[in-house]
């Protein structure tokens, strides 16, 4: 291809060019450049693109008299001439070039990061500074619209993240995922898209938005492997180990991952209550110490039947064992007395565990032209998840020796869920139509608690059978949803779509002989309106409706005991969240993004704290009412310094108004908030392969309901090295917080409604010290798994 040049250009109007490139056995070919090219030379001013998963490509024409440049490794190169000249769709046959042989190739060049879609936005992770031996978790921090350290990753402006691997949402739990993408290598991946506005194909609760990874399909046949590790302290040491493996063998693809950590976590507390309506005022002081191991294994593979037809299972299994010990005293006093009433003092002992085993079998069809596919999948969902504790708790003197006994108990609260499901989709490209989706999904669940609450008495615990509780839930939710997309011109293009959601939710409460039964039909339509005035400016608008479902565990009416003070306890007769959402982005070169968003959710589901008899605290869920947010962020990604250096912006301001009547409790409020979030990448030698990372996350006081927290920054550091296929890692994580005009590590966080005023003083562990080391063997390029969405993956996220 001849060297780059500069020439001029007439005034043309743009033309847009739509095809397709297969094979000669008719695959379609991804990846394939397509460039617009004069008299045989590129010129500035033409455009340049990549051919998409079904082959099929996009280009506008700028100059008249221009031709297309078509070219992938290892095929023969093509040239369609005097393209403007070209109506309707093209098709393009490329064959392989029997005198091609690839030795080295050395590649300098600047990629486009960005590109925008519609509902999303596609992030080339070529350019990624975290590409080269990092885990996918790190190479977050500098995807545009995502906010992600250490503790975790969102996208600005959604309350909820879902996760896609290659069409597939994880069906993982929230720990495991977080440990599979530490697994999954950054340099696996082709593209990250950030869908902000899902369609109706999407089953999903609330506001969400999607990160979907798109992995890389390269063709050479073999064993590739990623290992990473990590030990870092904050109080304790901590440690977790993580293995990728990827095979692939003629028709058949594997993957498999394996994850362990082990945490030690320590929090100190001081809480004061003042009740309300009562004279009454608590101090507590807490301290605790919890120690976890966790254990999770992901395995998938897909067997090709031929070139149009593939079939696959995916399997995850996970385990997380959690001990814990609170002790601490709680001190009652009457207002404007001197003298304590009573001091009571906790020994508190909690044991968790939550074993989970996921299968899915899926089936997948597209046709030769690449107009039309089918998918289908079953998938079936087991978790038992028991929390268990034994609480003891005296009346004790000044000097802290025991009077007598206040409480003594055993409680016993497992969940068994089991989650059957299914999907369908079929879609079809009806040329200058429509591209149209339409199919069904289905869940049936059924979680049963079987909760035991025993008394201390003579030498023994015994079971109390007021307080025990068995509660069981099934739920029944079939979904139809259907999804048309029309590209009107080369600047202007639609989504409309609905689905509808049938929910038949039935639950008891056996120990009182109780029936909840409850059921609701939805119809949550979707529209995304999405206008390009010119290459360099998009616009989008989008408006969804979508359902917020409670957890079974907020449903559950057992009473938990937590301290001398306090107990939680679910609420059978809750709602589910409607949620009405509107989008408008303004993008501006692909690289500066101005979003402002609306949401009114209602029937509002709280948490919420009563006094009951006794002085007790009830913590529970309630639908309270209405919520307000408005959400306003700005975000970009840039690189500077000649490539050496790259930075990840987001700012965003949130207002919200809430307007609250729960039981005995009024409220109505607004709260103006903004986060800020800086990532910064620095390249120190090329050669000797040094990077130095570091970043801070600044959010102002925030109040949330009931709840007001304090100012804080998160600040992180970063520095690698790499020596061959190995990368090795120092870094470190400072959290400070900030309130009554001080900067402090202790966070004060203020709870207040009709019934009391809590202040908690609480210190976890600011600061965090580690190292990280991180290996990648075996061939350069492997196949991928191709993953699809399993039916199961959204319910699933109820579970807890």
């Amino acid at each position: 291809m001849a060297l780059f040049a500069i020439l001029s250009i007439s005034v043309y109007a743009q033309k847009k060019v739509e095809g397709q490139i297969t094979d000669n056995n008719g695959v379609p070919l991804s990846g394939v450049l397509v460039a617009e090219i004069y008299s045989g030379e590129s010129f500035s001013g033409g455009d340049i693109v990549q051919s998409r998963d079904d082959g099929k490509f996009t280009v506008f024409i700028n100059k008249k008299g221009s031709s297309l440049y078509i070219t992938n490794i290892g095929y023969k190169p093509q040239e369609i001439r005097n393209i403007a000249d070209s109506t309707g769709f093209i098709y393009v046959v490329m064959a392989p070039d029997p005198n091609f042989t690839l030795k080295e190739v050395t590649v300098s060049a600047y990629k486009k990061a960005v590109t925008v879609k519609s509902d999303r936005i596609v992030y080339d992770m070529a350019t990624n500074p975290m590409n080269e031996n990092n885990n996918t978790l790190q190479a977050l921090r500098f995807v545009p619209l995502v906010i992600a350290n250490d503790n975790g990753f969102s996208i600005i402006g959604k309350n909820i993240t879902q996760v896609y691997i290659n069409n597939r949402k994880s069906n993982l739990t929230p720990e495991a995922l977080f440990a599979y993408l530490q697994t999954l290598p950054a340099s696996s991946i082709d593209k990250i898209e950030v869908i902000t506005a899902p369609g109706s194909s999407f089953r999903g609760e609330g506001n969400f938005g999607v990160i979907h990874i798109k992995l890389k399909n390269a063709e050479n046949e073999g064993l590739r492997g990623f290992a990473n590790g990590a030990v870092w302290r904050t109080h304790h040491f901590k440690e977790n180990a993580n293995l990728n493996l990827s095979y692939n063998k003629n028709k058949l693809s594997t993957d498999l991952s394996l994850g362990s950590g082990h945490y030690n976590t320590y929090r100190t507390s001081k809480v004061q209550t003042d009740y309300l309506q009562t004279p009454l005022i608590t101090n507590q002081k807490y301290k605790s110490d919890t120690w976890e191991n966790s254990f999770f294994a992901n395995l998938r593979a897909d067997y090709v039947l031929d070139k149009t037809k593939t079939v696959g299972i995916v399997v995850n299994s996970s385990l997380e064992n959690t001990n814990g010990n609170n002790t601490g005293f709680t001190t009652f006093k009457t207002n404007g007395m001197n003298a304590l009433d009573s001091t009571i003092d906790m020994n508190k002992f909690d044991k968790k565990r939550n074993r989970e085993l996921a299968a899915n079998a899926n089936y997948r069809y597209h046709s030769k032209d690449g107009k039309r596919y089918f998918t289908g999948d079953l998938d079936y969902l087991y978790n038992y998840n028991k929390s268990y504790s034994r609480n003891l708790m005296n009346r004790i003197d000044d000097n802290g020796e025991a009077i007598s006994n206040y409480k003594n108990i055993e409680q016993s609260v497992p969940q068994i869920s089991n989650v059957c499901s299914g999907k369908i989709e079929y879609g079809n490209n009806l040329d200058k139509i429509c591209n149209l989706k339409l199919g069904a999904d289905a869940y049936y669940s059924k979680v049963s608690d079987d909760n035991k609450y025993s008394n201390w008495q003579e030498g023994a615990y015994h079971l109390d059978p007021v307080y025990s509780n068995h509660f069981k839930v099934r739920e029944f939710t079939p979904s139809l949803f259907i999804e048309a997309e029309k590209s009107w011109n080369y600047q202007f293009d639609t989504q409309l779509g609905t689905r509808l959601e049938y929910t038949n939710y039935k639950g008891k409460e056996y120990t009182t002989n109780e029936d909840f039964t409850t059921d609701y039909f939805k119809v949550l339509p979707y529209l995304n309106i999405n206008y390009n005035p010119t290459k360099i400016h998009s616009l989008s608008y989008s408006f969804s409706c979508r359902v917020s479902r409670p957890s079974y565990r907020n449903l559950n009416p057992f009473k938990e005991y937590i301290s001398p003070t306090e107990y939680s306890v679910g609420n059978p007769f809750l709602k589910p969240e409607n949620v009405y959402y509107q989008e408008f982005t303004y993008g501006f070169k692909s690289k500066y993004f101005l979003s402002a968003s609306y949401e009114l959710d209602n029937h509002g589901i709280n948490f919420i704290q009563i006094v009951k008899e006794g002085n007790l605290i009830e913590n529970t869920m309630d639908n309270g009412g209405k919520r307000r947010n408005f959400y306003m962020w700005f975000s970009t990604s840039f690189r500077y310094f000649k490539g050496n250096a790259n930075s990840n912006i987001n700012l965003t301001y949130h207002w919200k108004r809430m307007i609250s009547n729960s039981p005995g409790i009024d409220i109505d409020f607004e709260n103006n908030s903004c986060a800020f979030s800086l990532q910064n990448n620095y390249t120190l030698s090329n050669r000797y392969k040094w990077w130095f990372d570091c970043g801070v996350v600044y959010t102002s006081k925030i109040r949330n309901t009931y709840t007001r927290m304090p100012a804080s920054f998160n600040w992180n550091a970063q520095l690698r090295k790499g020596i061959k296929d190995f990368q090795f890692s120092l870094y470190c994580n400072i959290v400070n917080y900030m309130y009554d005009h001080k900067w402090t590590q202790v966070r004060k966080t203020v709870y207040e409604n009709n019934y009391l005023r809590s202040i908690d003083y609480a210190k976890s562990e600011p600061n965090s010290f580690g190292f990280r080391v991180s290996y990648s063997f075996g061939n350069s390029k492997v196949k991928r798994v191709g993953e699809r969405s399993t039916s199961n993956s959204e319910v699933r996220n109820r579970v807890y």
